[in-house]
């Protein structure tokens, strides 16, 4: 199963020493999550393998400067704000690939509405990429990922 994703700018991100860096490509969890905010079933899980780059990396650094309530205490109280540095990628575009397989961990415990439709199909993994395909041609998901 595969699909091709792309925008403007995006942040995959790694904080390290106060600055907020994006790795180049978007990590495991971030891939299963993306596949799983199109269409997720219960009997089915979704395992991500390959992720391909179809445009350069670029970066784009840029600092702001945020004055909301998180700042520490001594900061607010000095009419202060925090810089924030920043690194994100400009026009990212990826492919990326999984498979589907059934899920091992349900144990027999689903809910009726999986077991209902595990009985209607022979072959969960096939039905599951057909629903997958449907959803995503109309633009439809199950959850918007944040």
């Amino acid at each position: 199963m595969a699909l091709e994703i792309s925008n403007n700018g995006h942040v995959y991100e790694a904080r390290h020493w106060g600055l907020s860096v994006s790795y180049p490509a978007p990590t495991y969890s971030a891939v299963k999550g993306i596949f799983e905010s199109i269409l997720w079933i219960q009997a089915v899980e979704i395992i991500p393998i390959k992720i391909e780059i179809c445009t350069p990396v670029v970066y784009h650094g840029y600092n702001t400067n945020y004055g909301g309530p998180l700042r520490k205490s001594a900061v607010i109280q000095s009419g202060g704000s925090f810089q924030l540095l920043a690194s994100a990628l400009i026009n990212p575009c990826y492919r990326l690939y999984a498979e589907i397989r059934r899920n091992p961990r349900t144990n027999g415990v689903m809910s009726e509405r999986t077991k209902t439709w595990q009985s209607k199909t022979t072959s969960p993994e096939h039905a599951y990429q057909e629903m997958f395909n449907r959803r995503l041609k109309r633009g439809q998901c199950f959850s918007i990922p944040s």
